[in-house]
């Protein structure tokens, strides 16, 4: 699978670090906090499908490429497997933050089925896709929905949502900092921020994971990953966005992510 977006080189790190060596031919390594940066990164502009049958984020993404380049089941069965698995263990984490009604958003929400579990537990929930055609698909399939284009782009009030969550997505963002920031305008003053995202044992070099064949080898993908944040500086990565910590922990049903769960605006 080819794109032909444009790329922006990678200068510092989110935390202002511009000594930054070589991690593997695809990534560098910031040597302050320790995040895996893609050596070149997407301009944000280019996120958007225009064209589902040629756009990287179009609809080869969730066939083409999820079945022969990463051998996952593509979007129409994982709207099936997914509801529940992931989806019902997702839920299950937010009741324990926060209980409907609510207000919630779901970037890169996919086949839609997590924000139906959503609306059937009595939330208020869209989703958001980057392809028209998955947007259309989610609606169809699962009668949700479905915002089209980055949360920048979206005409959502300020201090209106109860919940975001953004599952495996933070790391497909070429400027975290900037989305985040822009989600922490649209929470209210309790609202909550559900982040999860692969876990790298920071203390692991390249040639480490080569040799021991660590299944984390899988995630480096420098064309749709661009930042792998180590999750002992999540709380100052959350902290530098504005977002104080609630909670970090490893995903006990996928043990290659860490979520994080912090509440929005306490410092106001």
């Amino acid at each position: 699978m080819t794109t032909t977006h444009k790329m922006k080189k990678t200068k510092q790190c989110w935390c202002g670090n511009t000594a930054i060596g070589t991690f593997s031919p695809d990534y560098l390594r910031c040597s302050a906090c320790e995040t895996l940066i893609a050596s070149a990164i997407l301009e944000a502009n280019s996120l958007q499908v225009k064209d589902d049958d040629t756009d990287f984020y179009g609809r080869n993404y969730w066939f083409t490429h999820q079945e022969k380049d990463l051998n996952f089941p593509n979007i129409l069965d994982r709207a099936q497997t997914d509801l529940v698995d992931r989806c019902l263990r997702w839920l299950n984490t937010i009741l324990h933050y926060k209980l409907p009604p609510g207000k919630t958003l779901e970037l890169g929400s996919a086949h839609g089925g997590f924000v139906a579990l959503l609306r059937w537990a009595g939330f208020n929930a869209t989703g958001l896709e980057l392809s028209p055609w998955v947007a259309e698909n989610s609606r169809i399939i699962f009668g949700i929905p479905t915002l089209l284009g980055r949360v920048e782009n979206q005409n959502i009030e300020s201090d209106s949502l109860d919940i975001i969550a953004m599952m495996d997505v933070i790391e497909h963002l070429p400027n975290p900092m900037e989305t985040l920031r822009h989600c922490l305008k649209l929470l209210k003053s309790d609202g909550i921020l559900f982040i999860q995202t692969p876990r790298f044992q920071e203390d692991k070099s390249f040639e480490n994971l080569v040799e021991q064949k660590d299944p984390f080898l899988e995630q480096l993908k420098a064309n749709e990953h661009f930042f792998f944040i180590q999750q002992k500086f999540h709380p100052r990565f959350l902290f530098t966005v504005g977002m104080p910590l609630c909670a970090i922990r490893t995903s006990s049903f996928f043990p290659l992510r860490h979520v994080s769960y912090c509440q929005s605006k306490t410092f106001e």
